[in-house]
């Protein structure tokens, strides 16, 4: 779905200022022992390095490269970078070092751009160390590099088999240099987009065979440069502006700092019934909401990704307004035509019938027109799809800026729906999902001090805060939204009842006047003036057209799920009181605390998704 305008960084070719390469691969013992054989690993590797180099500085990028410390693989991609790495270039690559321990000495860590870690000073390593600093290695990747031999795993958690499988269940590319002496140096891309999820499911680790399937040999030598079309293919989605063509959000649905009527009738409506639960959101600026500022400073991402959020949430919030006043309008405007037609009938207050006539086409002609600019064309996608995109985008955004500081990220973010990931054929959930992944590589590597490094254990307190602070903020939302919702599913519930037992009372009196004019003379006592003053044409109006108005109330609440969504909001909210709570009784454990972040970001990002599943039932149309 092609979109007007770009909502990402202008114009540009791309919307990123880096391109990250991963390079992943064995250590100096499980490489091959031949003096000659490593040199030619070497070589190829650094040709790699220099097309994913020529690539990205075509494409006005500055290179990112993340590796480790180890000996082997390791060494020579610092190597590399050491000797492309000219001073006072800041045009020049950069190299981050990601591993649970502290570099092996100070001259090393002098030759690196940074150094992400977990503790600077670690009496044993446990294994899932590595793991989790084999997250932030893929959170930041736009591709993968390794060096492998083709066998199975043998080792660590974290460890170059188990990075090339994650990478490709999440549909990363992946470029694997043969460490084999059968095939040494062949180089071989992953290609996931012609193979069934539940093939890719099957991915073993201790199953060499089950990683080797997805990729594909090169038919040129390494020595002709044959791994030009290799990389066109593994840059071609990190470098494409995907948002353009795939999210379908326009520019222009971002308000920004101008005032917008959008919410008036429905904001006007609900404070008829409930005014204190309700506040202004018309004739003002659409303010977009971060979190508290704890969380917000503690993410450490850049002020690109925080604008970036703004204006998707802004969107979300313009798109509601929009959408909550269609549906109010069309299911009034409807039953407004029905009293138009029955007044038109009975001449209602002597006005001609024409004049009710014109009063119907009118209500009619409103419904048609909010049902037809609600709905999405082959330019534009839906008010309600605008609405569901952009939320949907900047809740992951604002989950994925609890898990950055924490060196992780949303599993939820690499559940893709579409087969490969095209810019021009991907759906617009996958295109959300990838928005929040893009902004993410592109953010700036957490650190402190000069050199850069970050050491996750040092963050403990304000990582805690932060965390406390949006559990806090959160809960606070789902209760004020429980409250909200269920004052005005009450009052619409009894409005319609109102309603519904005012025609069943004026029916039943209709009925007995009717027998009362049958069967008693006309100048009988009180039956006989009930009997005329009932068969007047006015009670007409009110046993045909308030039906109507009742269909009118319980279609609003409805298709604005105002039940569903109350009781949700309820039940999240307790499980963030929990959440708190446990929150609060951890001290002096970042790797238990990393595991309380990811847990409310799933329970958050869960949350929002069943809301939208919810939500994507319901569309503006023509009321029954």
């Amino acid at each position: 779905m092609k979109q007007n305008g770009p909502i990402l960084r202008g114009d540009s070719k791309t919307s990123r200022q880096y391109f990250n390469v991963l390079v992943v691969g064995h250590r100096q013992n499980r490489l091959p022992q031949s003096p000659e054989q490593q040199e030619y690993i070497r070589k190829v590797l650094f040709r790699v390095l220099d097309k994913a180099l020529q690539e990205a500085q075509d494409h006005g990028l500055i290179l990112r490269l993340f590796t480790g410390w180890s000996d082997g693989t390791d060494h020579f991609a610092r190597n590399w970078f050491k000797q492309n790495h000219p001073l006072n270039n800041q045009a020049a690559p950069q190299c981050y070092i990601v591993s649970p321990d502290e570099p092996p000495s100070a001259s090393l860590e002098q030759q690196v751009t940074g150094f992400v870690g977990i503790s600077a000073k670690p009496s044993d390593i446990p294994e899932t160390w590595y793991g989790i600093t084999d997250d932030y290695k893929l959170l930041m990747a736009d591709f993968v590099l390794s060096v492998w031999d083709g066998k199975p795993a043998a080792g660590y958690e974290g460890g170059t088999v188990y990075l090339v499988a994650r990478a490709l269940r999440r549909h990363m590319p992946v470029v694997w240099i043969h460490a084999d002496e059968a095939s040494l140096g062949q180089v071989e891309i992953a290609d996931t987009s012609t193979h069934p999820d539940a093939e890719i499911a099957l991915i073993n680790t201790r199953d060499a065979a089950s990683l080797i399937r997805f990729f594909t040999r090169s038919q040129k030598k390494t020595e002709d440069f044959g791994i030009d079309a290799i990389f066109n293919e593994a840059t071609a989605l990190s470098l494409t502006s995907f948002v353009d063509e795939g999210l379908g959000i326009s520019a222009k649905d971002d308000p920004q700092q101008r005032k917008k009527h959008a919410g008036f009738w429905y904001a006007s409506f609900f404070w008829l019934l409930a005014p204190q639960k309700i506040k202004s959101v018309c004739f003002a600026p659409v303010r977009s909401w971060r979190g508290p500022e704890a969380y917000v400073q503690v993410s450490a991402l850049s002020k690109h990704f925080w604008e970036t959020f703004d204006r998707l949430d802004r969107t979300a919030t313009h798109a509601s307004n929009r959408y909550r006043d269609a549906v109010v309008l069309t299911h009034l405007a409807s039953s407004l035509a029905v009293f138009s037609a029955v007044a038109s009938t009975i001449l209602l207050m002597n006005f001609p019938a024409t004049v009710w006539a014109v009063l119907e086409l009118a209500m009619l002609s409103i419904v048609l027109i909010l049902v037809w600019r609600s709905q999405g064309s082959k330019h534009r996608i839906s008010t309600r799809d605008t609405w569901l995109l952009a939320r949907q985008a900047a809740e992951m955004m604002r989950a994925s800026a609890l898990l950055y500081p924490h060196l992780d990220s949303l599993q939820g973010l690499y559940e893709f729906s579409s087969p490969g990931l095209n810019a021009k054929t991907m759906d617009n959930k996958t295109a959300a999902r990838l928005l929040v992944i893009h902004n993410l590589r592109d953010a700036e590597v957490p650190s402190t001090g000069v050199r850069a490094t970050y050491w996750l254990e040092d963050h403990f307190l304000p990582l805690k805060q932060a965390l406390l602070a949006l559990i806090h903020d959160q809960r606070k939302y789902h209760e004020s939204t429980t409250e909200k919702y269920e004052t005005w599913q009450h009052h619409i519930h009894r409005l319609t009842q109102l309603v519904f037992f005012i025609v069943l009372g004026v029916v039943l009196l209709h009925v007995l006047a009717s027998a009362s004019l049958s069967l008693v003379p006309e100048n009988y006592g009180l039956l006989a003036t009930l009997g005329r003053v009932m068969d007047k044409p006015a009670w007409l109006l009110l046993s045909a057209s308030f039906p109507a108005l009742a269909a009118a109330l319980h279609g609003i609440q409805g298709t604005l799920e105002l039940k569903r969504i109350a009781e949700r909001s309820k039940h999240m909210a307790q499980k963030l009181e929990e959440l708190h709570g446990i929150v609060e009784k951890c001290h002096d454990d970042p790797i238990k605390l990393r595991q309380l972040a990811i847990m409310t970001a799933e329970t958050i990002f869960s949350e929002h998704d069943s809301w939208r599943e919810l939500m994507s039932a319901q569309q503006v149309g023509i009321p029954a």
